[in-house]
């Protein structure tokens, strides 16, 4: 966490505001693992190279059904309070994106010399 910029800081600060505590605070402890999940998914579908609305239409369904065949119905009402819709993945992997990018750029700057290079393959065969 040391690592990230205000902006990122100040996002998260935006959506705690925006988030229902109850005295317990169980709500934000559920909606925080939900969120958690979230990331997760998006990070694996950016992995895997695959389209983002993949989450709702495949992964969360088969979550539903394992869940439910193995502990029954309570937990299946936690998974599907995890958003994986292809927005949510989208801007998930959007915000990784320019967290890498900012990381990386913050490297370049800090580094003695402000220097760095790059190499490029200009292979157009696949194999």
């Amino acid at each position: 966490m040391q690592n990230k910029d205000v902006d990122f800081f100040k996002r998260m600060e935006s959506r705690a505001k925006h988030a229902r505590f109850d005295k317990s605070g169980r709500l934000h402890q559920q909606s925080h693992a939900g969120l958690v999940a979230s990331y997760k998914v998006a990070l694996k579908i950016a992995k895997a190279k695959k389209p983002h609305n993949i989450a709702e239409n495949l992964i969360l369904p088969c979550c539903i059904d394992i869940v439910d065949c193995m502990t029954g119905e309570a937990p299946v009402k936690k998974i599907m309070s995890v958003p994986l819709s292809n927005n949510s993945a989208q801007r998930r992997i959007s915000e990784m994106f320019k967290d890498i990018k900012q990381q990386v750029v913050d490297e370049i700057k800090q580094s003695p010399n402000k220097m760095f290079s790059l190499q490029i393959d200009e292979t157009t065969d696949v194999s």
